[in-house]
């Protein structure tokens, strides 16, 4: 018997490409931001009707604020929560209770 040659290499194999990194979060802030999307939308078309509507200043400032960035705010925060605290991701279910309790107002 001869002297065996062993090697170790460290890290993946050339031939396969490595795969992407998870990011079970990224679906779920599109998902959620969409909602911030469509207020700032109507916010837009509020603000385009203008005297067509009862009370445009009152509605305009209140589709943005209450509208925008409260469900902004819902959203960020809890994901800067998550983030910064390193705790686990809350149930998705949780989360839509929320936003819908916050957007049927």
């Amino acid at each position: 018997m001869g002297p065996v040659d062993i090697r170790i290499e460290k890290g993946r194999p050339l031939d396969r490409p490595a795969p992407p990194p998870p990011r079970p979060r990224a679906s779920w802030h599109l998902r959620a931001n969409a909602i911030v999307v469509g207020w700032l939308g109507l916010t837009v078309a509020v603000a385009l009707a203008g005297d067509a509507l009862p009370a445009p200043r009152w509605l305009l400032v209140h589709v943005f604020l209450l509208g925008a960035v409260s469900t902004a705010i819902l959203i960020w925060s809890e994901h800067f929560t998550v983030a910064l605290l390193r705790v686990r991701t809350p149930p998705e279910r949780g989360s839509l209770t929320r936003l819908a309790l916050l957007n049927a107002r």
